[in-house]
């Protein structure tokens, strides 16, 4: 016979977790909801997760907002337990993917929650989604792709000699030519058919190539889905840049690492009956090697070359603004030039007014504002300080900005107009008190 001691010990956790099931709801008054986007801002075709949590209540009737360019998929829930004072509160959190193909910001309103008889609301949320510049992006008619309703196949693009595999890593690029210091952009899409075991992706798309470098966001994209030649694929895109260092042809190609599942039936030798029978899940490391793509990069060509450009590649416009246009001698103003388009912004050095007789230049700030999703289109903004140093200065001089365009593969150079300024000397100088900047610090040009 069990000793009595012994039988409390055993039936202490099970009247203590009959105690707390049984604990009473928190009152409908206690109920408390939060949303959260995660991530608040995603590339063109990428998806963002909607946590809506709900405490104090089990069940809840939700009802999402429309908002034009989004659409929401239902993708599951979740329920947790806490005690509060021996009072039992259950937090239901409720999980909806977004898709967005349409770039700009975007602001979800609030969510209506009708709980325990509680007509409830969230907080507007903000979604900034970024422009995609990646090549093989087509976006499906309409909005987004329904994860249930996989994409019409002839909106997907796939190399004949890869479709039909189970797993495969595609690369995709717009051009087979580029110059020396030139960016230009990349897109990975891995395919994996719908019910090949993938468990775990072990790393970004690795780029083989000592000619080239690869800038690409350390996320795992969430999945969408298409169909080709009739049969359903999971598609993780990443969009990213190459920018060319060395010339030559070469050879390019990209490699990925993927965990996948395989179920070993080991009869005899497992460990138990239930494992000769069902077997048992193993995972093994597979490497992804994506089709090799032909590449010639050339040279800058000397010829004609500006001797004001300092290696920006691409197509960009040059603006600038001057203020005040009426000041003394020796007053500040602020020279401001943007540099707006598409190309190597990170090779951009833009000298600004140099220091002369006239003017004395500060070496001016710059500020990096990109319009997409892979740092290839945006403007660089430059901010400087510069003082006239003589009354005789009647206008802000016209200054050049000198780039190569890859598609006309000639150099071009941009001239901002002159403004007119009204230069007066200042009173320290008309009453001989100003001191003149010394030949050090004012060069000759």
């Amino acid at each position: 016979m069990m000793p009595l001691l012994q039988l409390h010990r055993r039936l202490l956790p099970w009247l203590a977790l009959t105690f707390l099931l049984s604990a009473p709801l928190l009152q409908a008054g206690d109920v408390k909801i939060s949303a959260a986007l995660d991530p608040t801002q995603i590339n063109q075709g990428q998806d963002t997760m909607l946590r809506i949590s709900i405490a104090g209540a089990s069940r809840a009737n939700i009802t999402l907002p429309n908002v034009e360019g989004l659409q929401f998929f239902k993708a599951g829930q979740s329920t947790s337990i806490q005690f509060v004072n021996l009072q039992r509160m259950d937090t239901v959190t409720y999980l909806f993917r977004i898709t967005g193909f349409k770039p700009g910001a975007y602001t979800i309103p609030p969510i209506i929650i009708v709980a325990e008889g509680q007509t409830l609301q969230t907080q507007p949320l903000n979604l900034n989604i970024l422009k995609s510049s990646a090549p093989g992006f087509n976006p499906p008619p309409g909005s987004t792709p329904d994860p249930n309703n996989p994409t019409d196949e002839s909106e997907i693009s796939v190399d004949p000699e890869q479709s039909g595999q189970p797993v495969f890593l595609q690369l995709d690029l717009k051009t087979d030519t580029l110059y020396v210091g030139q960016i230009i952009p990349v897109a990975y899409r891995l395919f994996v058919r719908s019910g090949y075991p993938v468990s775990s992706l072990k790393s970004l798309p690795t780029l083989q190539s000592d000619a080239l470098t690869q800038e690409l966001p350390e996320i795992k994209p969430l999945p969408y889905q298409a169909s080709i030649n009739g049969v359903p694929y999971k598609i993780f895109a990443w969009n990213g840049s190459l920018t060319a260092f060395k010339s030559g042809t070469y050879q390019l190609s990209a490699t990925q690492q993927i965990e996948v599942v395989d179920q070993e039936r080991t009869l005899g030798g497992a460990s138990s009956l239930l494992d000769q029978l069902i077997g048992r899940a193993v995972a093994r490391p597979l490497e992804l090697t994506t089709k090799s793509h032909t590449l010639n990069i050339l040279p800058l060509p000397t010829e004609g070359r500006p001797a004001s450009f300092s290696g920006a590649i691409g197509t960009f416009t040059f603006v600038t603004r001057v203020a005040p246009t009426e000041l003394s001698v020796g007053d500040p103003l602020e020279l401001n030039a943007t540099i707006e388009g598409k190309g190597n912004f990170n090779r951009i050095e833009w000298p600004g007014q140099p220091s002369n007789r006239s003017w004395r230049g500060y070496p001016p700030s710059a500020r990096f504002q990109a319009l997409g999703d892979n740092g290839l289109e945006g403007k660089k903004i430059y901010t400087q300080a510069v003082i006239p140093l003589s009354a005789d200065v009647k206008e802000f001089p016209s200054l050049e900005f000198s780039y190569f365009d890859p598609e006309k593969a000639q150099y071009k150079t941009l001239r901002s107009d002159p403004v007119t300024l009204s230069i007066v000397n200042s009173t320290s100088s008309l009453s001989g008190e100003r001191n003149e900047p010394s030949s050090s610090s004012v060069p000759t040009p």
